[in-house]
């Protein structure tokens, strides 16, 4: 049995997390294209961010219905935040694709 307002919590755990992975992704941006590291090192770090906004949204977006069902009370907004999300996700993983696998002229 769910508890009323589950779907509120996920939706405020769910803000937080994603706060915090665009922070991250920020930050190891910042340390790709300022810190001099090794060509192979920098490879496997774009790789490594790559897979994980590749692969966690989707994963996180199963774990939050899961494990922080809406009420029906609650659909609606769901709905729209998952949606938002899902936009952020989306522009994202398109600007990591285009920086890493994108070739830029000059």
């Amino acid at each position: 049995m769910q508890n009323a307002g589950s779907g509120q919590l996920g939706i405020k755990v769910s803000g937080w997390l994603w706060g915090i992975a665009v922070a991250g992704t920020a930050a190891v941006l910042l340390v790709l294209y300022t810190v001099p590291v090794s060509f192979q090192t920098h490879r496997s770090m774009e790789k490594i961010l790559f897979a994980g906004w590749a692969l966690g949204p989707p994963a996180w977006f199963i774990l939050q219905y899961w494990a922080w069902p809406p009420t029906p009370a609650e659909q609606e907004r769901y709905h729209l935040h998952q949606g938002l999300l899902k936009a952020v996700w989306a522009g994202v993983a398109a600007l990591l694709a285009a920086m890493f696998f994108g070739r830029w002229p000059g």
